[in-house]
């Protein structure tokens, strides 16, 4: 897309997230709240860092920039996607594979949609199915527990289907 209707612009987003530790520990019980505080600074500084684990919970924003690109760059750097107007003004952002991407080759599929609506009609298909026999012709076998937890894996995968075309 790009020629002299269109630039090129690299945009910078940055978020700010934490890592924690968390253990359990037994202490006396007339440890003192100053004592918890020495204790508490004491295990902070001989935990190894590899012991954090990301905490998914919190985000925060950080920067956020643009620049245009160099004129040495605007060749060699392939964009990521294009942006169009919408009839309200609005942003529309088209994701377009990278070279790398749109040279894998596929034997049946022709695109990686193709791939992803095959995945969600097989799967949905076969727990469907699965959850059909568990109410009819094998429910002895099954608990009302049973069931509705396919139902739910059922409904948790139609979501997240129809969030990833979004």
């Amino acid at each position: 897309m790009s020629n002299s209707n269109t630039k090129k612009i690299r945009i910078n987003l940055s978020a700010f997230t934490r890592v924690e530790y968390t253990e359990v520990l037994e202490v006396p019980a007339n440890i003192t709240p100053s004592e918890l505080n020495q204790l508490t600074a004491q295990r902070y500084n001989n935990v190894d860092g590899g012991a954090f684990t990301d905490d998914p919970d919190y985000w925060e924003e950080g920067a956020r920039d643009w620049s245009f690109l160099e004129c040495d760059e605007t060749d060699a750097i392939e964009a990521s996607g294009t942006v169009t107007r919408n009839e309200n003004g609005g942003f529309v952002v088209t994701f377009v594979p990278s070279s790398k991407e749109s040279s894998m080759a596929y034997k049946h599929f022709n695109h990686d949609d193709d791939v992803r609506s095959y995945i969600e009609s097989e799967l949905l298909a076969a727990l469907r199915d699965d959850l059909e026999r568990m109410e009819g012709h094998e429910e002895q076998h099954y608990t009302d527990e049973d069931r509705e937890t396919m139902r739910n894996k059922i409904s948790d995968i139609e979501s997240y289907f129809d969030k990833s075309v979004d």
